[in-house]
């Protein structure tokens, strides 16, 4: 009878992670359309995180936009003070912003970068936004003890931030295309 009920708590367990994968898998696509049909407006990236929160159970989500030597607070779900502004030497992000590299930081707790925005974080991750090596801002989720984040947490926000990067480099092009049009439409109505 106790080998049945072990098995059972297996099973059950491997069918929740299961649940949970194509939970992601289907967030990372829907995250996918959303930029790909409008860009990466502040409002889609509020869309974004809307996605993370409803379908990857996220309590603590934000982006962060690489501006110079500071990385501002582009959209964020959870906090009730968020931090605003980072610079690179501050915190996991600011770890990710010079290492280029997703953390996983599984227990905040015993990580000497770790810097709070709301009170009970437990896990962390946090990945960058690449345009090749140019780092163009960071995607962070934190979480509580309650819905502790994993492994499969740190391959989602990876390929939901390979996304991202790409939005927002697209973003990027196309503003300074537009700048440089209207710069020449500029000269040539003055001549």
């Amino acid at each position: 009878l106790r080998e049945r009920e072990d098995v059972l708590v297996r099973l059950e367990g491997a069918i929740e992670a299961s649940d949970r994968s194509a939970r992601q898998m289907a967030g990372v696509e829907e995250v996918g359309r959303l930029l790909a049909n409008e860009g990466p407006t502040p409002a889609v990236l509020d869309r974004v995180l809307g996605v993370l929160v409803d379908r990857f159970g996220y309590e603590y989500v934000s982006i962060y936009l690489r501006d110079g030597d500071l990385m501002h607070l582009g959209a964020q779900r959870g906090y009730d003070a968020p931090i605003q502004v980072f610079r690179a030497n501050f915190g996991v992000i600011g770890r990710v912003w010079r290492t280029l590299q997703p953390q996983y930081v599984p227990d905040v707790s015993v990580d000497p970068d770790y810097r709070s925005a709301a009170p009970g974080i437990r896990s962390e991750v946090s990945v960058p936004l690449l345009a090749g090596d140019r780092l163009l801002g960071v995607l962070n989720v934190e979480s509580t003890a309650a819905v502790r984040l994993g492994p499969s947490d740190l391959a989602a926000m990876v390929a939901v931030g390979d996304q991202l990067a790409a939005a927002l480099a697209l973003g990027v092009e196309r503003s300074s295309l537009r700048r440089e049009r209207d710069f020449v439409s500029a000269v040539f109505e003055t001549v």
